[in-house]
């Protein structure tokens, strides 16, 4: 009965990862990944002149808007290009937060954007970056590397038992999986352009939520030596790699819609994809060796 029931887990978390894998496209959208897509170039916010206190301007989504977070007690008035009229410019209220494309960000070289905090005239400056273009090969075989070993770390746990320091080694894993998703989530949400909240941080987990709560029970059943740990740990490892593959695209992008280091991201996403089907390959290996193992107990019912 409890192979049967660690059977039934499995292919219900399996079966789960499948039904969540179309929602995937939505989640690479909450991670930044916008329509345009962010291009070579980064514009980055170099100083506001004079200094307000309460007053930010962040770059966000990649480098396609400008937020300003208005924690000062006036309005602030985002002055239009000289010349032209009103376009996406906003007035922050007091409290208030906004984000809009600026185009005096666009081409090379330093831009400026004048506002009016009341009546106190303050300017946005700032420049361009040029990332370089990074090599995808390395990160490709980083995710079959990381694939491989957590693989080849799981057939052991399968061979060895549920007692063994093998198993453990797969719950370690499963919370490095789950770890590497919440930074991926939470440098995404850093860069949207609502500011950072639980509610934004929930929003661009979307269904990540599931894979949470799924790696802390497998890592936690494994630990105390149930049948149903690896099975469960299996099925965290196929949520985030479905979650995660549509951000390999980072691979051949100079820049990430990311509040950190790409690369960071780009390890984030190593991880959660290779390491998380390193995983569902060992709950494969475990269905396998359960089934096994419950037919060869049948058999011998059979010949008593």
């Amino acid at each position: 009965m409890i192979v049967r029931a660690a059977l039934r887990s499995a292919l219900l978390g399996l079966l789960l990862a499948l039904l969540i894998l179309p929602f995937g496209g939505s989640v690479a959208a909450a991670h930044g990944v916008a329509d345009p897509e962010p291009g070579p170039t980064l514009p980055r916010v170099l100083s506001v002149e004079p200094a307000v206190a309460g007053l930010s301007v962040t770059v966000v989504e990649g480098g396609l808007r400008l937020r300003l977070d208005n924690r000062t007690e006036a309005a602030v008035d985002v002055r239009p290009p000289a010349g032209a009229g009103r376009g996406p410019e906003p007035v922050v209220p007091a409290g208030g937060s906004a984000a809009w494309a600026d185009p005096r960000m666009t081409g090379d070289g330093g831009w400026a954007v004048p506002l009016l905090v009341g009546d106190r005239a303050v300017t946005v400056r700032g420049d361009r970056v040029h990332p370089a273009q990074p090599q995808p090969v390395p990160w490709w075989s980083a995710i079959v590397f990381a694939a491989a070993a957590t693989f080849c770390v799981g057939a052991l746990a399968v061979e060895r038992g549920r007692r063994s320091g093998a198993a453990a080694a797969v719950a370690g894993l499963t919370v490095l999986v789950v770890g590497a998703h919440v930074v991926h989530v939470l440098g995404s949400a850093s860069v949207l352009a609502d500011p950072l909240s639980p509610g934004t941080v929930l929003g661009a987990a979307g269904p990540g939520l599931v894979c949470w709560l799924l790696g802390a029970a497998g890592a936690a059943l494994t630990l105390t030596r149930q049948e149903l740990g690896l099975p469960t740990c299996a099925s965290a490892g196929a949520i985030a790699a479905l979650l995660t593959v549509f951000d390999t695209a980072g691979f051949h992008r100079p820049v990430l819609a990311f509040a950190w280091a790409f690369d960071v991201d780009r390890l984030t996403t190593v991880v959660t994809v290779g390491a998380g089907v390193g995983l569902f390959l060992t709950g494969c290996a475990a269905m396998r060796t359960a089934g096994g193992r419950e037919n060869a107990v049948a058999l011998i019912e059979k010949t008593r």
